[in-house]
Formats: C-alpha cells, sequence, structure tokens
C-alpha cells in the first residue's frame, strides 16, 4: 500500500539557505511522516475467517484487513455477528471503526460495530444483508481502532 504522505529526499528537497535547516527540518518532517502513515496503514495481507461466519477473528495493529468465510444467507435483514479480537485495542481510549467493505458476489451487506459489546481486546462485528437477494459471497472489510479524542 502506497504512503499518504511522501518523504523529503535530495530530490525534492527545499534549499537549506546554507545553515542546515533541510537537515534538520527535513528530518523531523519525515519523522512525522513515518507517524501519520503508520496510523493509517492497513497490512494488505488479510486476516482470514475460518470455520464459520461467527468465528472470532483473532487480529494484530490498529488497522487491519478480515477476508469473511463464504456467506451464503436468505435475503432481507438476516445478519449475525463475529468477535475480532486485538490485544492493542482498549476500550476506554479507543474507538473501533469500520473503515471500507467490499464484496464479492451476490448480496450487500451493511457492516457495523456492535454497541455494548466493546471490552479490552475485543469488539463485536454485525454485518446485515440488506439486498433482496440471498448472500453468496465473500466479504474484505478493512477495519481498525482510532484513538479517542474529545478535546
Amino acid at each position: 500500500m502506497a504512503n499518504f504522505l511522501d518523504k523529503i529526499t535530495s530530490a525534492n528537497f527545499l534549499p537549506s539557505m546554507g545553515n542546515g535547516r533541510f537537515y534538520v527540518f527535513g528530518k523531523q518532517f519525515n519523522d512525522l511522516v513515518d507517524k501519520i502513515n503508520g496510523l493509517y496503514k492497513t497490512s494488505s495481507t488479510p486476516f482470514i475467517q475460518t470455520g464459520s461466519k461467527t468465528t472470532t477473528v483473532a487480529t494484530t495493529g490498529n488497522n487491519f484487513m478480515v477476508r469473511t468465510v463464504a456467506l451464503t444467507d436468505a435475503s432481507g435483514s438476516d445478519s449475525f455477528d463475529f468477535t475480532i479480537t486485538n490485544p492493542g485495542f482498549k476500550a476506554t481510549s479507543h474507538v473501533p471503526v469500520i473503515k471500507h467493505v467490499v464484496a464479492t458476489g451476490n448480496g450487500a451487506a451493511n457492516v457495523n460495530i456492535v454497541g455494548g459489546t466493546v471490552a479490552d481486546g475485543t469488539f463485536d462485528v454485525r454485518i446485515t444483508n440488506v439486498s433482496n437477494v440471498a448472500f453468496n459471497n465473500v466479504l474484505m472489510i478493512s477495519l481498525g481502532y482510532e484513538p479517542m479524542d474529545f478535546t
């Protein structure tokens, strides 16, 4: 996955004006770029759900991909939950976030975090079939958690 921001290099730097500001400011800027890109980078290798559609998926990192098992459900508002475990997730300082969902095959899905199921190291995800056709697909879900900020 490409970075969201690019670092300063010898090919794209601003003139230093002879006092070394490029090195100092460039290093600080590049450190900041690493931090920002680390917040939003998602592993390109998904964590794969095995077993059934309600099987828990163990993850690591604060941004990750989950690939579900093949979903075959009746049409309409059928829904089911599965649990995400992640040792870095802290319920009092993080909020889980669904970032993007790609469905293959038939059916349209609505994917949400289940309220009331958030605890240190774990939260539940609910998938609901919102189409008029039966599910026959696999979902790739980009999700993770972000720091809470009440400022």
